[in-house]
């Protein structure tokens, strides 16, 4: 410090200093998709329990966090929602992610009109505004 700089100084923080934003705390953002799906889904009272997002390690370079991670009986499954999306992203995802992946997509953000084959088709429920609770239930339920 000073003009000559002749002394050297360090400054060392951590989570120990006890030191808080002055910012309000936000949290995490989460979309209104999720919101309303996670609400009506709760309200069903299925017996699955929600856990916390679990990443998923697909490839060397390739991590999936599902929005939703499903759990009953030992049985594990993951929901991932896809807004705004293209059939060649969507095909790519379809091929890294394991069977126990499936993915809410959104009818009204597609950017390709192009047809996903009958296969393809299989993993995905599709939605307008609002995930349909019963038909991620009846997914959830074939897998048991």
């Amino acid at each position: 410090w000073g003009k000559k700089r002749k002394f050297k100084k360090q400054m060392q923080l951590s989570n120990q200093h006890g030191l808080a934003s002055h910012y309000q705390r936000k949290g995490t953002w989460r979309s209104n998709a999720e919101l309303w799906f996670e609400e009506r889904f709760l309200a069903l009272d299925t017996g699955w329990s929600l856990e916390g997002a679990t990443p998923i390690h697909l490839n060397d370079q390739n991590v999936l966090v599902p929005d939703f991670t499903f759990m009953k009986n030992g049985v594990r499954l993951h929901m991932e929602i896809i807004g705004f999306w293209r059939k060649d992203y969507l095909e790519q995802r379809l091929k890294q992610c394991p069977e126990n992946v499936f993915f809410a997509v959104s009818r009204k953000l597609i950017s390709d009109k192009k047809k996903l084959t009958a296969k393809q088709q299989e993993k995905l429920i599709l939605f307008a505004e609002i995930i349909p609770a019963k038909d991620v239930l009846n997914r959830l339920e074939a897998h048991l």
